[in-house]
C-alpha cells in the first residue's frame, strides 16, 4: 500500500502548496488602490498615480470543502501526544472517513505583482503591471481514502470516478486604461500578454480495485502536461515518466497568449450616490506549443509479495508527443451595486462567477466606513460553492504611501505551526506602494 499512500499524499500536498480570483472585499473598500482588478473601469480615488515593486500587491487564496482537521488527528501513543494522519492505525476508520466529503476538493491561487505603476489625467487612468499567477486544484473522491484505510481489512470491490489534479502557472504583462465618458459613466479595459510556465491536468476517469489479501487494481485516465517548452517523449518501453529532466539550456515559456478585462461603471441619483458596476475578466488563454498527452491503462496487484517493488508499471503511456493546445485561464464575471449614504458610509452587493477548472461562484454583501480621508475600513459577508465567510479590509493612505491589507474570510483556528485547521475558504490581500 505504500505506493498508493504516496500517491494520495502527493496529490494533496501539491494542492495545498499554492486558482486566481480577486480580493472581493476590496470592492467595498474606499481608496483601495487595486480596485481596477475587480473592474477595469474603476480608478482609485484621490490618487494621481502610484509605483510599486514586489510588495505592492500580493494575493493568496484558497477554497475547499475540507480542511486540515479532516486529515490530521491528535492521539496518545505510549503516553505521548502526537498528531497523525487519518491513515494511522491509532485513528478509527469510521472517525477518519466520517469527516470526509464524497468528493474532497481544494483550489488555491497565488498572485504576485513584481512591478507596477499607474498615472492619471482629468478623465483617464492608466496602469502597467508585471504579475506572476499560479493556480492549483485537486479533487479526490472519498472512496480513494476508503481503499487506503480499509484495504486488507475489509474485502470488497471499489469503483472510483473523477480523481483530478490540475495546475496553471504563468507570467503576465498587463496594460490598463480607464476613461470617464461623462460625470456618470466610466469604461475601461486591460490587455494581458501571457507567457506560460506550466499547465498540467491529470484525470483518472475510473479506478477499479478489489480488496482482499492483496489489492488488485486497474485504472483509466489521461494526463496533459505542458511545461517550459519541453518536448516529453516516451522511454524505450513506450511509457511516460512525469519526472522528466529539464535542460536549463531549453528553458523558455511553454506557450504564449492574450487575455482581456472589460468593465463599465455607471452612477445614478443625486450626487451619484448609486453606483452600478459590471466587468468580465481574463477573457482569453494560452496556446501551449509543446507538451505531452498520455493515457493511463495500468493494472496490477499490491500485496506482501510486491512490497518494495514497482507496483505501478506503465502508469501513463504516451499517446501523442510534441502536443499543442489552447487552454483558457478561467474567465470571470462581476456584477455589483453600491449606495453611498454619506461621505463616511457606503454599502453594497457583489456577485461573481467564473468558468474553468478553478472557478468559484460567490455572492457578497459589504459596507465601508471612512472616518477620515486617509483611512477606510470595510467588512463583508459572502457565500459561495465552498461555504460562507466573513471578510474585512483596511486602506491607509497619506501623501507618498498607500497601505492596504484584508481578507475575504477571517480564519480563527490554527495549529501551533500557524496552519489553518478548518476548511479553506479565504483570500488574503496586502500591499504597500508609493502613491502620489
Amino acid at each position: 500500500m505504500k505506493k498508493m499512500l504516496c500517491l494520495a499524499i502527493i496529490i494533496f500536498a501539491t494542492a495545498v502548496g499554492i486558482n486566481a480570483q480577486s480580493f472581493k472585499t476590496g470592492y467595498f473598500l474606499d481608496n483601495y488602490l487595486f480596485s481596477y482588478e475587480i473592474n477595469p473601469a474603476a480608478r482609485p480615488a484621490d490618487t494621481r498615480g502610484f509605483v510599486g515593486i514586489g510588495i505592492d500587491n500580493i494575493c493568496v487564496g484558497a477554497n475547499g470543502n475540507v480542511g486540515l482537521d479532516s486529515f490530521l488527528f491528535p492521539v496518545t501513543v505510549d503516553g505521548k501526544k502526537a498528531l497523525v494522519t487519518g491513515l494511522n492505525e491509532n485513528v478509527d476508520a469510521d472517525t477518519f472517513l466520517g469527516g470526509l466529503k464524497d468528493n474532497n476538493r481544494i483550489c488555491t491561487d497565488v498572485s504576485l505583482n513584481l512591478l507596477g505603476f499607474g498615472f492619471s489625467g482629468e478623465r483617464y487612468f492608466c496602469t502597467v503591471e508585471l504579475n506572476v499567477r499560479a493556480n492549483v486544484m485537486a479533487s479526490v473522491p472519498k472512496d480513494v481514502f476508503t481503499i487506503l484505510k480499509t484495504a486488507g481489512d475489509r474485502d470488497g470491490t471499489y469503483s472510483i470516478n473523477g480523481v483530478e489534479l490540475g495546475t496553471t502557472d504563468y507570467l503576465e504583462l498587463v496594460t490598463g486604461y480607464s476613461y470617464r465618458i461623462s460625470d456618470r459613466v466610466s469604461v475601461g479595459g486591460r490587455v494581458k500578454f501571457l507567457a506560460g510556465a506550466a499547465d498540467g491536468y491529470m484525470c483518472f476517469d475510473s479506478i477499479n480495485a478489489t480488496s482482499g489479501t492483496d489489492l488488485e487494481y486497474n485504472t483509466s485516465g489521461s494526463l496533459d502536461l505542458y511545461a517550459l517548452g519541453q518536448t516529453m517523449t516516451p522511454d524505450e518501453n513506450g511509457n511516460f515518466n512525469p519526472d522528466f529532466d529539464v535542460d536549463p539550456r531549453n528553458l523558455r515559456p511553454g506557450g504564449y497568449g492574450f487575455a482581456f478585462d472589460l468593465g463599465v461603471e455607471a452612477s445614478f441619483m443625486e450626487e451619484n450616490r448609486l453606483e452600478l458596476s459590471a466587468s468580465i475578466l481574463d477573457l482569453g488563454g494560452i496556446f501551449w506549443r509543446r507538451g505531452c498527452h498520455a493515457i493511463s491503462d495500468c493494472s496490477g496487484r499490491i500485496g506482501a509479495e510486491t512490497e518494495g517493488q514497482d507496483s505501478f508499471p506503465g502508469l501513463f503511456r504516451v499517446e501523442t508527443s510534441d502536443a499543442s493546445d489552447f487552454i483558457g485561464i478561467g474567465t470571470k464575471a462581476n456584477l455589483g451595486v453600491k449606495y453611498r449614504f454619506s461621505d463616511m458610509f457606503s454599502a453594497g452587493v457583489l456577485a461573481s462567477s467564473g468558468i474553468g477548472r478553478y472557478s468559484v461562484t460567490e455572492a457578497r454583501i459589504g459596507a465601508s466606513f471612512s472616518p477620515w480621508r486617509c483611512l477606510s475600513l470595510a467588512a463583508s459577508g459572502g457565500v459561495n460553492n465552498y461555504g460562507t465567510s466573513i471578510g474585512c479590509g483596511l486602506s491607509f493612505r497619506v501623501p507618498g504611501i498607500s497601505l492596504f491589507v484584508g481578507t475575504d474570510s477571517v480564519i480563527t483556528s490554527f495549529t501551533p505551526e500557524f496552519i489553518p485547521i478548518r476548511k479553506l475558504n479565504t483570500r488574503v490581500n496586502a500591499g504597500l506602494a508609493i502613491a502620489f
